[in-house]
């Protein structure tokens, strides 16, 4: 679990998708029509990339409303070890690279 929320910017990437979860059931809870359900496209972009490379391959499961929880969670799962990855690797990196004094 460090691993996954031990960085700012997994810790942020995760504040964003929250924000945008509770924006998109506001709209839905509040507005009627196609602009509510537009508003839930937003958590795909916001999951992206990782939402749109599976969508190919497990497109059925989003036809639900509880396959698309499970799979946009998922998507923000994998996102946020890709960012911790990422952030571990460039620390990693400039640990390696700095200059002895």
């Amino acid at each position: 679990m460090r691993f996954l929320f031990g960085n700012w910017f997994s810790r942020a990437y995760l504040l964003l998708v929250a924000a945008t979860t509770v924006f998109v059931v506001w709209s839905y809870a509040t507005y009627e029509g196609s602009d509510a359900n537009l508003a839930g496209v937003l958590l795909f972009f916001v999951t992206a990339p990782t939402s749109f490379v599976f969508i190919g391959v497990l497109g059925s499961v989003v036809d639900s409303p509880v396959g698309a929880i499970v799979y946009l969670v998922a998507c923000t799962l994998v996102n946020t070890a890709l960012i911790s990855a990422l952030v571990h690797g460039v620390k990693r990196l400039i640990t390696r690279h700095r200059p002895a004094t």
